[in-house]
């Protein structure tokens, strides 16, 4: 299939870029764009607690292993100390 279509100059540079930087033609990066929008888009939506456990955020902290019972105290010894 043949497509023709108009741009603009910022498309184009953003292409002249990417042929720079990756050898491809310009079917190549148009096939690619094209291919990485469509996983995009049929990629069902994640809830908000799966994106969250799989950023590795969760868990990513250290401290105490008793520190959610005592927190008031630690946290009271600390502004104690600054003043």
């Amino acid at each position: 299939m043949n497509i023709n279509t108009s741009l603009d100059q910022s498309v184009l540079d953003k292409i002249d870029t990417i042929q720079q930087q990756t050898d491809q033609d310009i079917k190549q990066i148009i096939q690619t764009a094209i291919e990485l929008y469509y996983q995009q888009i049929q990629q069902p939506e994640n809830d908000p607690l799966a994106t969250l456990k799989q950023s590795n955020f969760i868990g990513c902290g250290e401290s105490d292993p008793d520190l959610s019972s005592t927190y008031k105290t630690k946290l009271k010894t600390i502004l104690d100390d600054s003043l």
